[in-house]
């Protein structure tokens, strides 16, 4: 008997599973995150009336996005939209970004977000992160997060890009995901 095909056939099954599998779930994604926020850097307030006593507060925010299935890699362009209270300052943030989940089930997490505020703080604000996201039952996910965020209480340019303006926090929380 000739061993050939018997080593040859486990490699052509796996490869025929591996490029005909239907894709993972696709499509409309909404997610909530919630989580407490601790101030890394608080600006002189300068002319402003912020109470800069208090270190932390609560960031809050929905996500609006899509879903790209690219077999074990997601990504998800999505739009953020979310109440932040750094410590003393009120803002509304508008942000849009990329988010990457790798593999199914317990998927590691990245994300990072462009925007502005409006409210106490006022300007440019962005953020990166990570996290676990837990898939429960399908179109629903589980997760927890850490995240740097910064916000330039300035209109930005590129001679006032760093400086004493600018507050930043980072924010630890939970999240929960649906997928359409």
């Amino acid at each position: 008997m000739n061993p050939r095909p018997l080593l040859v056939t486990p490699f052509f099954v796996v490869g025929a599973l591996a490029f005909t599998t239907p894709p993972a779930q696709a499509g409309l994604m909404l997610g909530l995150d919630v989580g407490p926020n601790f101030v890394l850097n608080a600006p002189d307030s300068g002319e402003q009336d912020l109470d800069l006593d208090q270190d932390a507060g609560i960031g809050i925010a929905a996500r609006l996005g899509y879903q790209l299935d690219l077999k074990i890699l997601k990504l998800i362009p999505e739009a953020k939209f979310g109440f932040e209270d750094p410590g003393a300052p009120d803002a509304f943030r508008i942000m849009g970004g990329l988010r990457v989940r790798l593999l199914e089930g317990f998927s590691p997490v990245a994300f990072a977000h462009l925007g502005g505020l409006v409210g106490d703080l006022e300007g440019f604000a962005w953020d990166v992160g990570g996290g676990i996201d837990f898939t429960l039952i399908p179109h629903l996910a589980l997760g927890a997060f850490v995240s740097y965020n910064r916000a330039e209480n300035r209109p930005l340019n590129l001679d006032n890009f760093e400086g004493p303006d600018a507050w930043e926090w980072l924010q630890v929380g939970a999240a929960v995901t649906f997928t359409l």
